[in-house]
């Protein structure tokens, strides 16, 4: 059996990255913000948050600000196209006018 500060040292390793945002610069992050650029143009996107929950699997949170109406769905079948975002949770806020 490991030492328990061996232990300790091993997790934060593997945790470091997600404890510092550090997959906020991975590709996939680039490509949810695409999403809603290319397909969502009235769509801002207000609180984007991305971290690995796999080897190359991610998930996200995606806040977006609106004029017109999209409907989550909408958008997360279009995140469905990115094979390693096996999950995302879409808030769409009503922007004021």
């Amino acid at each position: 059996m490991r030492p328990a500060p061996a232990i300790a040292l091993g997790l934060l390793r593997e945790s470091d990255k997600i404890l510092l945002d550090a997959e906020m610069v991975q590709p996939v992050v680039e490509e949810v913000r695409d999403v809603t650029r290319e397909r969502f143009a009235a769509a801002a996107v207000s609180d984007p948050y991305v971290w690995r929950v796999g080897r190359n699997s991610y998930a996200c949170i995606h806040g977006l600000v609106t004029t017109t109406a999209i409907s989550a769905d909408e958008i997360g079948r279009q995140l469905a196209t990115h094979e390693e975002l096996l999950h995302a949770t879409v808030g769409i806020a009503a922007a004021s006018a």
